[in-house]
């Protein structure tokens, strides 16, 4: 009996290997053949590009992103960072992260051409599509390694599926061009043909929803008017789910349960605009199991607490009121002398804990870290940690509400990590997407015809989409959302236009490697959600209504109001939004309260 069952083990074991061999061998094969498409069309459009044919430029351009779309899923998933920096990244300087000097990376790959194309800036594309080759050569070489395995390839597909809609369908990804329909149906006809490759049973399901949603695309053709509220719910929705239902069926273990690392979405969510397609563990610098109701319960308490403060007049909720989205609708908070103000507007807390870095500046990198800031400047409580917890700890009420919610800590409850974690719990309970909007994204309810155009134009010709990205509606960057995005938007002193805010943004944080010129002026992009309820809007509050906002970046943002700013990354030419569409923008706005 035992060597009966040891040899269907056996049988089972060199089936599966097989069967990832098979899978892996054709789906390479498909993968090297587009690397080799693309090689070609770079050739072609730099043979373009030296004569000057403006149609072949067109032509071949097309082409190359045409193989491109059909393998983007698998090159991103297969170097993320290289894909990122020099493959299709966005087409702005940005510092490498991890080095501990300034070390500028500068724009190249995909999405610079785009623009460049569409600008018949042909001198600058030459060196561009060098670049570009080479990237392309050592991917080749790199592939050499790849294991294109059925975990691989749900996850890529997952990632993608995320990246199209988010990113695709919002004219993100072709910044130029705006061929983003077509993009999206390339994509999916690659998905579509390497799901056929694969020897395990692709569940039937899949393969429908995907069909149908390049069908929808191919039927659906004009950028501006391109139904992307419809097309989440009888479209992507549907085939996200059935991506989701694939994992079981296949017997595939999601990429989730096999990273030593917590991944910031959860691979289990079927939905996009839900709190539960992120993983809370991935943007908390704290151990999950003490976010509980204790300490959400004993961070409220000290998030409305005068005594934290050195003057015991001043508490979190005095600049985040919870009766006006944690904000405190003043252009700009008042000090803790109750005169003077602080330097910028209060955003709100609801759904903060959904980023990367904090504070307009993005000064801070973790949660916790921000707490510090509040605590030690002169302008806020003025004080320290030090005599915050001597204060707590004459309260007995409080030693024991530490204790309830940090068993661990009981020698000695009220320390750093404690009370950074009971703030942070309280934080992290307020992220919730429970819109209108979100509810009738999710089949529960109706929404105003006018805030589904506005939803579209959002997402769509308006080009909001393309920095305020959903579903948090912020600069949280999918499909990983594991970066925040700051933005130079030129934003005005007054409603006068007469000068730039004199406010430096990133350029004047406390980072020093920060201190580069494309900063100056940059500052994060918070979320567009609850922003019916939180204005003055702007880091200084300079705008008292979304209507004034729409008209601001109607006109181009500060360089189309007449500002000399040349690291502007807001689009400067006029939107050509009609006052009925900016009012419709508004509509989709308020429904995100």
């Amino acid at each position: 009996m035992k060597k009966l069952l040891l040899a269907v083990a056996l049988c089972f074991i060199f089936l599966a290997s097989r069967s990832v061999d098979e899978t892996n061998i054709k789906v390479k094969n498909f993968y090297l053949d587009q690397l080799n498409q693309i090689e070609y069309n770079i050739l072609l459009l730099k043979q373009s590009v030296l004569s000057k044919d403006k149609k072949g430029i067109n032509s071949n351009y097309k082409k190359l992103r045409h193989h491109f779309k059909q393998i983007e899923f698998l090159i991103a998933h297969s170097d993320k960072e290289f894909y990122l920096k020099v493959i299709n990244g966005a087409p702005l300087p940005k510092l490498e992260k991890k080095a501990p000097e300034v070390r500028i990376i500068l724009p190249s790959g995909l999405q610079v051409i785009d623009e460049l194309v569409a600008d018949e800036n042909f001198s600058e594309i030459l060196p561009q599509l060098d670049q570009l080759s080479k990237n392309f050569k050592n991917l080749k070489e790199g592939s050499v390694n790849l294991i294109f395995s059925d975990e691989f390839i749900l996850a890529a597909i997952h990632y993608q599926l995320i990246r199209d809609y988010t990113l695709g369908l919002t004219g993100f990804d072709t910044p130029g061009t705006l061929c983003a329909l077509t993009d999206v149906q390339n994509s999916i006809k690659g998905v579509l043909f390497v799901l056929s490759q694969m020897d395990n049973n692709v569940p039937e399901k899949l393969v429908t929803t995907l069909k149908n949603a390049h069908k929808f695309v191919e039927q659906n053709r004009d950028f501006n008017t391109f139904d992307r509220a419809r097309y989440y719910k009888e479209i992507w929705q549907p085939s996200f789910e059935s991506l989701v239902s694939a994992y079981n069926l296949m017997g595939v273990e999601m990429s989730s349960s096999i990273r030593n690392m917590p991944l910031e979405i959860n691979f289990n969510s079927t939905q996009l605009f839900d709190t539960d397609l992120f993983n809370i563990q991935a943007f908390i610098d704290f151990n999950k199991a003490d976010f509980n109701k204790n300490s959400v319960s004993l961070g409220e308490r000290l998030f409305f607490e005068t005594g934290l403060s050195s003057n015991g007049k001043m508490a979190c909720a005095t600049c985040h009121n919870p009766s006006i989205a944690f904000t405190d609708g003043l252009a700009k908070s008042k000090s803790s002398n109750g005169e003077s103000t602080v330097s910028r507007n209060a955003p709100t807390l609801l759904n903060s804990v959904l980023a990367k870095r904090f504070f307009y500046d993005l000064r801070a990198e973790k949660l916790s870290l921000q707490f510090e800031h509040v605590v030690f400047s002169d302008d806020e409580f003025n004080t320290t940690l030090l005599e915050i917890f001597q204060k707590l700890g004459n309260d007995n009420s409080y030693i024991l509400d530490f204790k309830k919610a940090f068993p661990a800590h009981n020698s000695k409850p009220i320390n750093i990590y404690t009370f950074k974690t009971a703030l942070s719990s309280y934080l992290a309970s307020l992220t919730k997407f429970d819109s209108e909007f979100d509810s009738y994204m999710k089949g529960q309810s109706e929404l105003d015809a006018d805030a589904v155009a506005g939803y579209n134009l959002f997402m769509g010709k308006a080009a909001c989409g393309t920095c305020h990205f959903a579903p948090t509606f912020s600069g949280l960057v999918p499909p990983y959302y594991d970066d925040t995005e700051s933005e130079v938007l030129g934003v005005p002193a007054d409603k006068m236009y007469k000068n730039i805010d004199s406010d430096m943004g990133r350029y004047s944080d406390k980072v020093p490697k920060e201190k580069v010129e494309f900063y100056k002026y940059s500052f994060k992009t918070v979320t567009a959600r609850h922003s019916k309820e939180t204005g003055p809007y702007m880091h200084n509050g300079v705008f008292d209504t979304l209507e004034e906002v729409m008209t601001f970046y109607n006109n181009g943002g500060g360089v189309g109001h007449g500002f000399d700013l040349k690291y502007q990354t807001l689009g400067s030419d006029s939107l050509q939004l009609s006052e009925i569409e900016q009012k419709q923008i508004i509509a989709f706005l308020s429904s995100l309260d």
